[in-house]
């Protein structure tokens, strides 16, 4: 190559492209090739793999090693120093100019095992021998499918090969610069916003693209980790090139969801988890042959996401039109990358993917940011449209409690003069139902003051009249208020103030409602104990506690009850009502008068709320001026004890609410249509009677209570109470169709949502009243059907016993005839109103019964009563009689076998139990569950009527035990407590 009239000092650097000669399976010194001692196999056009070049009419492989020389006529002068640059070739290599050694990489040799590849670029500054020299490169390869001379060797002088090396450097480091800028704004926005999550993806693929540019070109990483394995190296240059076009596939999904297919990333994925377990699982000179088809894999996905770029920028969707363009950008680069590749073309701008890359992911940038301005602008309309209807939302707010504080007030009132005889004498029951409109009005009219400071104080519209305020009299005459608050005749207020506290300098109103508020709290959540007030000096301030011995805050609650509308509890069993304004008004008040407050709380130890006002100058006069308020009635006199019951000839309703005012309101309403009522305040009690009084026909039953929510009750009433044994009419404030779903898929009838008009709370008790009466005439019918099953056989055979003996023995004829009467007088008895009999009487049907078959059978039957220490009970009509019947009956004993009949009654854990056996054939297991299935194929209801009846009254009913051949045994228990049933 003749450079002669090339300046370098001028013209710049050099690449060393052309004709090489090239010396196939040699590795050449300098000496041997000097002279034309050995011809050259080939001319070989450089930069390009050897895979390419043919030698005896064959290809060569790219496992093996070779000779490259070249014969250089330049203008450098003999000791001037020139430079050189060599990129990486394949896949080891060492430069000699003359016989001098220059640059290596790897270790070259012709034994594979010996052979040590390496990618690193390299520059070595030499002195020239004269105007004209050889460069010598001895190549091998054993480690990758292309090998030789596969880039370009830069040649110059010592500034201008520095100033090419620092340019490249910088080039990819400004690269890495910008993808670590995209990374880290990338990460910020999906940490911000997570549900963006094309953010995370852009991210994720910059990081993969940072893997593949410090891998490649440069190679980058080589500086970084000296001796890195030539394996990983390769692999990670690889897969990053792989997946972080599979993060692109991502990020178009999330851009343009319309058109993507999830079908074809599943496709991808599998495409590239395949190269990547190839790559890591077999050599680089066997996964290095696939080359070529992961370029097109990635042509294609590049060509995929272009697709649906151009759907969408063909829907006008924001930012399409110019992320295809990138897109189309992106292919060309990658296009003209891999010709070069391939040495199919020669270009002098390098590889340039990076600038396709680049401009996709700054035009990704650019979507999101245009997005996010979008959605900025979006969201400012929206507050302001929610700031207007905020407004609007006070203003209505405070217009509806203005309006609601006059009724309020004249209820109020006029419920306060009537208690006081203003309307004429009035009994103690309206007494205690004036006090409990009066308490309910109180607390209303509380909640409407709230509600309104809560408005004014959003507002900054607050105005305080500071005075001098004795702190002392303030909470005396608030305590006399409070204890009109449901629970306050179990927690006993102490107001130890000392009468030498100091004035404050506050407003009275508002220290009165701060007091209020504190100290109703401390009450509704202190269910037995004491509310204990006290104060102390502190400075310039007068801090006062409020102490009591209620359940405690946790920890993690105490600073959130002071936010407006936040509750320590607000869950569907929370034990405690409110709309959790009143701690965060408290707070505002104090601060307005320049104190603080705070709390002081452990789980089980009551709570300690702490607030300060400032001292005034004024001292405390002898005796206050402000008048006590007159003592109001007892809390004893407004309710009464609960539960609480009231008994009528009506059908008996059992009411179970938390709230005593809500329970007393419905009680009375159904005590004026003449109900029978018992009422209980949690669901615990509600259980217990809904167990023991078998004469309730309907629950009214609220959802939200203490301990067991509402739900939770029905859900299990109804595993021992069916729909039609004890109807439960549901009363909710909560009218959402989830709630309402939800009563009906815990067993209840019906529900009512709060406030209901009494009118409408009447015709649904009504309906669920008819609705059980009706039941309960069914399972009559079917009493009245059993008595009816005397078979006629049996008559049969009873009248034919009774005129055998009319000869032999007329008397026993005559007592068997008037036996016979009896029982058929029992059994057909459809007059009566009584469902539970006493077991007395159930006893005299099942002698009469057993006088007349002992007659038939004679010796053959003998049938053993034991019934000692039973107390008085009822049980219900035909229960014994029949067991011991279908004993009888479907025992078929053996003729050599005498049939022994035993009923036993005994008295154990509160109940009385009882067991009718036999020793007869038994019955088969698989029959046992039939007998007692109301849905079973049975024929006969004797045992299914009295298994059905038993489960209504007391939850449970028939056991049956048999052993084939040997005996049968059925059984059952039931409590005590007996009631009539209504």
């Amino acid at each position: 190559m003749d450079l002669s009239q090339w300046d370098f000092d001028k013209d710049g650097t050099l690449k060393l492209d052309g004709e090489w000669e090239f010396y196939w399976h040699k590795l050449l010194q300098y000496e041997d090739l000097s002279g034309g001692k050995i011809s050259p196999d080939i001319m070989a056009e450089v930069p390009h793999n050897w895979n390419s070049y043919t030698l005896n009419n064959e290809k060569l492989p790219g496992e093996g090693f070779a000779t490259y020389k070249l014969h250089l006529k330049t203008n450098l002068s003999a000791g001037q120093l020139g430079s050189i640059r060599v990129d990486t070739f394949s896949t080891a290599y060492v430069l000699y100019l003359n016989g001098n050694k220059l640059a290596s990489n790897g270790t070259v040799t012709a034994i594979k095992e010996q052979a040590i590849p390496q990618f690193k670029p390299l520059s070595a500054v030499f002195q020239a021998p004269g105007s004209e020299f050889d460069l010598i490169i001895q190549v091998s390869n054993f480690d990758y499918t292309r090998g030789g001379f596969w880039s370009s060797i830069n040649l110059g002088n010592v500034e201008g090969i520095k100033n090419l090396q620092e340019s490249i450097t910088r080039q990819e480091w400004l690269l890495l610069g910008c993808f670590s800028t995209v990374v880290l704004y990338s990460s910020c926005l999906f940490l911000l916003r997570k549900r963006i999550k094309n953010t995370l993806d852009v991210a994720i693929s910059c990081v993969l693209y940072i893997i593949y540019t410090g891998t490649s070109g440069e190679y980058l990483v080589a500086g970084l980790i000296p001796n890195q394995n030539f394996k990983i190296l390769v692999f990670l240059w690889y897969s990053s090139a792989n997946w972080s076009l599979f993060c692109l596939v991502l990020v178009i999904n999330t851009l343009f969801p319309a058109s993507f297919s999830n079908t074809v990333l599943k496709f991808i994925s599998v495409i590239l988890a395949s190269f990547t377990l190839i790559y890591l699982l077999t050599p680089v000179a066997f996964f290095s042959q696939f080359t070529v088809y992961q370029n097109i894999v990635q042509v294609s996905i590049i060509g995929y996401a272009l697709t649906l770029s151009i759907r969408g920028a063909l829907k006008k969707q924001q930012g399409a039109l110019i992320y295809t363009a990138s897109l189309f950008l992106l292919l060309g680069t990658f296009i003209h990358d891999f010709l070069c590749w391939q040495n199919y073309i020669k270009s002098d701008w390098g590889e340039i993917l990076f600038l396709g890359v680049l401009t996709v992911l700054v035009t990704q940038i650019y979507i999101h940011a245009r997005r996010f301005s979008s959605a900025y602008h979006e969201q400012n309309a929206v507050v302001e449209r929610l700031s207007s209807l905020d407004k609007l939302k006070d203003e209505f707010l405070a217009n509806t409690s203005h309006e609601l504080r006059t009724p309020l007030n004249a209820i109020i009132t006029l419920a306060d003069g009537m208690m006081k005889g203003a309307g004429g004498e009035i009994n103690q029951n309206q007494r205690s139902n004036l006090s409990v409109i009066s308490s309910s009005g109180r607390r209303l009219a509380a909640l409407v003051n709230d509600i309104l400071d809560y408005s004014r104080m959003k507002h900054g519209d607050i105005k305080l009249r500071l005075a001098s305020v004795n702190i002392r009299v303030v909470i005396e005459n608030a305590l006399k208020v409070l204890i009109y608050l449901d629970n306050s005749n179990s927690v006993q207020l102490e107001n130890e103030i000392r009468a030498d506290t100091p004035l404050i300098l506050a407003d009275e109103n508002r220290v009165t409602q701060i007091i209020y508020n504190l100290i109703g709290n401390a009450v509704k959540f202190t269910r037995q104990g004491s509310v204990r007030i006290t104060a102390r000096t502190i400075g310039g301030m007068v801090e006062i506690c409020v102490a009591d011995t209620g359940p405690g805050i946790p920890k993690n609650k105490q600073t959130d009850i002071f936010k407006s509308f936040e509750q320590a509890d607000s869950s569907l069993t929370r034990s405690y009502e409110g709309t959790g304004l009143g701690l965060s008004i408290t707070k505002q008040l104090v601060e307005l008068q320049g104190g603080t407050i705070r709390v002081e709380s452990e789980l089980g130890k009551g709570a300690k709320f702490f607030f300060t006002l400032p001292i005034s100058k004024e001292k405390a006069e002898a005796e206050s001026v402000y008048t006590p308020l007159p003592e109001p009635e007892s809390p004893a006199e407004i309710f009464e004890e609960i539960p609480f019951k009231l008994e009528t000839r009506r059908a008996h309703i059992l009411l179970v609410d938390d709230n005593v005012s809500n329970l007393k309101a419905t009680a009375t309403i159904l005590k004026l249509n003449g109900y029978a009522i018992t009422a209980v305040t949690n669901g615990k009690a509600a259980l217990e009677e809904a167990r023991k009084d078998l004469s309730i026909s309907v629950m009214l039953l609220d959802v939200m209570m203490p301990g067991m929510s509402g739900f939770e009750v029905c859900n299990e009433i109804r595993k021992f109470k069916t729909l039609f044994d004890l109807p439960v009419l549901m009363l909710t404030a909560r009218t959402a169709t989830q709630d309402i779903v939800r009563c009906f898929e815990v067993g209840a009838n019906d529900f009512l949502p709060k406030p209901f008009e009494s009118e409408e709370l009447l015709a649904r008790v009504g309906t669920l009243i008819e609705l059980k009466k009706s039941v309960d005439k069914s399972i009559a019918a079917e009493i009245s059907f059993l008595q009816a099953q005397i078979k006629p056989h049996f008559l049969f055979n009873a009248l034919s016993v009774i005129g055998s003996l009319t000869t032999r023995n007329p008397e026993e004829a005559r007592n068997l005839l008037v036996t016979l009467g009896e029982y058929l007088r029992s059994s057909f008895d459809f007059d009566s109103s009584e469902e539970l009999i006493p077991l007395s009487k159930e006893l005299e049907l099942v002698n009469a019964y057993l006088t007349i078959e002992k007659a038939r059978f004679g010796k053959r039957v003998n049938f053993d009563l034991q019934c000692e220490g039973v107390p008085y009970v009822k049980i219900p009509r035909l229960t014994l009689q029949p067991l011991v019947e279908n004993s009888i009956r479907h025992g078929k004993f053996n003729s050599a076998t005498v049939g022994n009949i035993r009923l036993k009654i005994w008295a154990a854990d509160s109940k009385v139990h009882f067991e009718v056996s036999d020793n007869g054939i038994g019955i088969p297991e698989n029959l046992i569950e039939n007998l007692l299935d109301v849905n079973g194929t049975s024929r006969g209801v004797g045992l299914k009527n009295i298994n059905k009846r038993l489960v209504k009254y007391y939850g449970s009913g028939l056991s049956i035990k048999s052993v084939m051949n040997q005996n049968a045994c059925v059984s059952f228990s039931i409590p005590f407590y007996q009631e009539k049933v209504q």
